[in-house]
């Protein structure tokens, strides 16, 4: 208790330094009513000096004691911050309210759209003079670059005080706010709108614009999934279930087939297979066909995983069957990559061989790179299988690179590994190439499911 005493009556030193003499009764009173939050004396004094009783000069400051006795000190945080928000101009509150609703991370151009819905007629440049007027407060604090091209990126000096002001913004006026900040994101996001992908749906989901939110969401947890951060994903795509609002069959679909290859992704079979019938049952009662060839292929997937091949043709030949009816060629080709891999597994590399071209020829049309990494890695071993160990290792560094290059770790490591068997020239038997690509997979996945994280952004 002494020490933490003493570190409190440094830290208030070292801010008043500037102070000919420290008052006691000054000091005292930032310290007892601080209990040691070093934040809380930071607030607390700026207080002061908002309501005059610390008078800040250029060179020296100046206390005025007398007005200490008849000073109430808000017993929190909260209620300092708060003191403070209520001690500013009108048009500087107003900014920073704006602001609060983007986010602790902000930027002035977002601010000025936001002040535009109300009665605002602040320039662009009387913002900007504005947010300088918070920096000179230490409320907030510029950044040295912008996400967004030609806007000022700012940012909340502590998260509690952007949860403060925000909690001071009119309840009816901030759904209103959160949809101009979603589209504004959306506007400006660009080519990088998948950066922001759970920003907006955050923002929608407070807007209550929940459909919106759902969409995002899922877009959100399928770039989580690409990024091999399987529980990311999950996490995600339940919170979409969540939110999304009754008699949204298709969505919900949808939504249940990426959960199932989400689970399936770290071998949660039962999990993995209950979310694919459902969103299969609720594409065929709502006559969706292409999520319906997912859910089919998610289940033959599920299947293979298990090491039930035979079980899982006809989900993938009837997926196939359907994707191609209704020209689905991502459908497709997912079909004929499983397809493909079901064949290498039972030994028969001609069929594994044509599946695997054809898929490759698909995947380059649609641009797909992780498709055609994998279209690699199966060719790569259906020329082990025939004994052509030249291109096994070279549709394997194929594969291998093009996983490294789109940053899927679990897809990486399986051909480096399978490319380190190819180069004992056959020396290894086939089963034991097998038994290394299934084991290496398995141990892949549990290891990036630890510990992969995509980049968030909160609100």
């Amino acid at each position: 208790m002494r020490k933490c005493r003493e570190a409190s009556n440094s830290l208030v030193t070292q801010i008043l330094r500037k102070l000919d003499v420290i008052p006691q009764s000054l000091c005292d009173l930032i310290i007892e009513g601080a209990e040691g939050n070093p934040y809380y004396m930071e607030e607390l004094i700026k207080v002061l000096i908002d309501d005059g009783i610390i008078m800040r000069g250029e060179e020296r400051w100046r206390a005025e004691e007398v007005r200490l006795k008849s000073l109430r000190v808000p017993p929190t945080l909260t209620g300092v911050l708060q003191a403070r928000l209520d001690s500013l101009p009108h048009a500087e509150r107003e900014v920073l309210q704006r602001a609060a609703v983007i986010g602790r991370l902000f930027w002035d151009a977002a601010v000025a759209d936001l002040l535009s819905e109300g009665n605002s007629t602040a320039t662009p440049a009387q913002i900007e003079e504005l947010l300088q007027a918070l920096t000179r407060r230490e409320l907030v604090f510029r950044r040295t670059h912008s996400a967004f091209q030609g806007t000022n990126e700012y940012i909340f000096k502590h998260a509690i005080l952007r949860d403060v002001t925000y909690e001071t913004v009119l309840l009816h006026m901030r759904r209103r706010y959160h949809t101009r900040v979603a589209r504004w994101l959306e506007v400006n996001a660009g080519e990088r709108l998948g950066e922001y992908l759970g920003l907006i749906a955050g923002h929608y989901e407070l807007a209550g614009e929940m459909a919106q939110a759902a969409d995002y969401l899922l877009r959100a947890g399928m770039a989580a999934r690409g990024l091999s951060a399987y529980h990311d994903a999950i996490n995600t795509f339940e919170r979409a279930l969540a939110v999304l609002p009754e008699g949204e069959p298709v969505r919900c679909g949808a939504l249940h087939v990426q959960l199932g290859y989400a689970y399936r992704q770290i071998s949660d079979y039962p999990t993995a297979t209950y979310h694919l019938e459902a969103g299969l049952a609720l594409a065929r009662g709502n006559s969706d066909t292409s999520t319906e060839v997912a859910a089919l292929n998610g289940l033959g997937w599920a299947l293979m995983g298990q090491g039930k091949y035979e079980d899982a043709r006809p989900y993938l030949n009837k997926a196939l069957t359907l994707a191609r009816a209704i020209r689905d060629w991502r459908g497709v080709a997912l079909a004929l990559h499983h397809l493909g891999d079901v064949a290498y597994r039972q030994g028969q590399s001609d069929e594994a061989a044509r599946h695997a071209w054809e898929c490759l020829t698909l995947y380059r049309t649609l641009g797909d790179q992780q498709g055609i990494a994998g279209a690699f890695r199966i060719l790569g071993f259906v020329s082990y299988m025939r004994g052509q160990y030249a291109d096994a290792m070279r549709h394997h560094e194929e594969s291998r690179r093009i996983y490294a290059d789109i940053g899927d770790r679990c897809g990486e490591w399986e051909p480096a590994t399978s490319t380190w068997a190819s180069r004992r020239d056959g020396r290894d038997s086939l089963p034991r190439l097998r038994a290394i690509t299934n084991k290496v997979c398995l141990s892949s996945k549990r290891l990036i499911t630890a510990s992969a994280r995509p980049l968030r952004c909160s609100i």
